[in-house]
């Protein structure tokens, strides 16, 4: 009988250490979740971070980048404009209202249509006139219907007409700048009033100068060629 008793009191203290080793396993395995848990809401945390830094250093890239591009850009646009401006004839060489322009046209004296090498800009006696481009002065002087007048050689083949001169500033060989004054608006030779008649030509031949006002369409022109 009393072997009986030893014996299940054994067994009943056996059974508590189980539980009891079983409920401290499963406090353990409890603690060990709750830290796996907080464990994992930092690698969240974490790779959340990592991805709004990775799209912060993006954004600045693509930031310099941009900002970068348009630099090189205004720098590029910049130097095609001054190489435009001084080696091409570019804009007009006075200020004034374009009262003729280039191509056929009725003669202003006997109404016969003729064609008209150049463009007429409307100006005021003595009125500064500029040079177009760099270049020498081929010609300065009085040419037939033309009255006083300076051409001028640039680079590329091109030539610019200033006629009906008051005033000639430069002479034959002289080189001269993109907006130098070389002469003054008048009404010499075969005009009907005081007006600059201005003239390019390529390879001696009278194309628009029209054509020859924005520096983006000129530039385009050059670059097919």
């Amino acid at each position: 009988m009393k072997l009986y008793k030893i014996y299940g009191v054994a067994l009943t203290v056996f059974a508590v250490f189980s539980l009891s080793s079983h409920v401290y396993h499963l406090k353990k395995e409890k603690e060990l979740n709750q830290i796996i848990e907080k464990q994992q809401k930092k690698i969240a945390q974490l790779e959340e971070e990592k991805s709004s830094l990775i799209a912060s250093i993006e954004k600045l890239a693509n930031q310099k980048i941009s900002s970068a591009k348009k630099r090189y850009q205004r720098k590029n646009v910049s130097y095609h404009k001054r190489y435009i401006s001084r080696k091409i004839p570019y804009g007009l060489p006075l200020k004034g209202v374009i009262t003729s322009k280039f191509g056929y046209r009725p003669d202003p004296f006997t109404g016969v249509i003729k064609f008209h090498s150049g463009i007429d800009i409307k100006a005021t006696y003595k009125q500064p006139v500029r040079a177009t481009a760099d270049g020498i002065v081929k010609f300065s002087g009085w040419k037939r219907g033309y009255g006083k007048v300076v051409i001028i050689k640039h680079k590329n083949g091109y030539e610019t007409w200033y006629a009906h001169l008051s005033y000639k500033r430069v002479g034959k060989n002289q080189p001269v700048r993109a907006g130098q004054i070389i002469g003054y608006a008048g009404r010499t030779g075969r005009t009907t009033g005081v007006h600059l008649h201005y003239e390019i030509r390529k390879n001696g031949k009278p194309v628009n100068p029209l054509r020859y006002i924005y520096v983006k369409a000129k530039y385009t022109q050059e670059k097919k060629k």
